[in-house]
């Protein structure tokens, strides 16, 4: 998903895990939204989101929550 995005002209910040996120998050960055793919790992989706809005800056923050699975072909 990064390369699709970043060569439509969008800038992306990765993080390994949900931790490292919330820690970027806490830290004072506010993105445009961010992408949580429901798989991720340590931590389930709705947890994360609840500690994501527990950051003030981060209330009306979009989380656009998505899965996939890759396929053999």
């Amino acid at each position: 998903m990064q390369p699709i995005l970043e060569n439509a002209g969008f800038k992306v910040t990765a993080k390994e895990t949900a931790a490292d996120t919330l820690d970027w998050l806490a830290e004072g960055s506010i993105p445009a939204a961010i992408l949580l793919d429901l798989d991720v790992p340590h931590i389930q989706h709705d947890q994360f989101i609840t500690a994501c809005r527990d950051i003030t800056r981060c209330e009306g923050l979009p989380v656009i929550a998505l899965a996939g699975e890759a396929s053999p072909k």
